[in-house]
């Protein structure tokens, strides 16, 4: 026995398709942009955090070595070896550059490059002289260059946790509600499915007059 159709039903048919048709294509392109998200999230979190915590880990340790040569071991804190490392400071200041940075971070940056500039043409005037002419005052002076370095190096840092942290939990975030919106779907389906089957089926009754 085939079921036929009248038009007022197929009319109905079409509209109910055509809403489900409208609720996937939107839910779909939602997801994809979720999904979008939440890979620029990770990605950011491992390029412009973690990448970095590592460029800021090696700057620290150069800036370690200048401080440890200067204290123990003068030819070298102002020999080649100074001048390889200022080259090895130079090479990760510039890939540091490059990553995203936020507007803190960008101020600390900044301040990170003076610093470091200020430092060279500290380290430069000091060569120009004679190294038994150089006094412990200079020397003073470099020390608080290097802890007004460290205190930047510190800020960018703490920068990268909490940074890493937001991008993780702005994550988790979209996935849970995406996770809340497909179940939502599911049910709005179900429901428009049941609803579609009645208007199809379903047959008013006639009245006599």
């Amino acid at each position: 026995m085939k079921l036929k159709l009248s038009i007022t039903q197929k009319v109905k048919a079409v509209m109910a398709l055509l809403v489900v048709f409208i609720l996937v294509f939107a839910t779909n392109m939602m997801d994809k942009n979720h999904f979008s998200i939440v890979q620029d999230a990770y990605t950011s979190v491992y390029e412009d955090r973690l990448v970095v915590k590592g460029y800021l880990y090696n700057l620290s340790r150069q800036v370690t070595k200048k401080k440890e040569n200067l204290y123990f071991d003068r030819a070298k804190s102002l020999g080649e070896q100074n001048d390889r490392i200022n080259d090895s400071i130079r090479t990760l200041i510039e890939k540091y550059a490059t990553t995203k940075l936020t507007s803190r971070e960008d101020y600390h940056f900044e301040s990170l490059q003076q610093q470091f500039d200020k430092l060279w043409e500290m380290e430069n005037t000091i060569k120009s002289q004679l190294a038994s002419s150089t006094d412990n005052l200079a020397l003073d002076e470099l020390m608080v260059q290097y802890n007004l370095i460290f205190d930047d190096l510190d800020a960018l840092s703490s920068i990268q946790i909490k940074e890493g942290e937001r991008l993780i939990n702005n994550s988790n975030r979209i996935i849970n509600s995406n996770d809340i919106l497909s179940r939502l779907e599911m049910g709005f389906l179900i429901a428009i499915g049941l609803v579609m089957q009645f208007l199809i089926i379903y047959k008013p009754p006639r009245y006599r007059s």
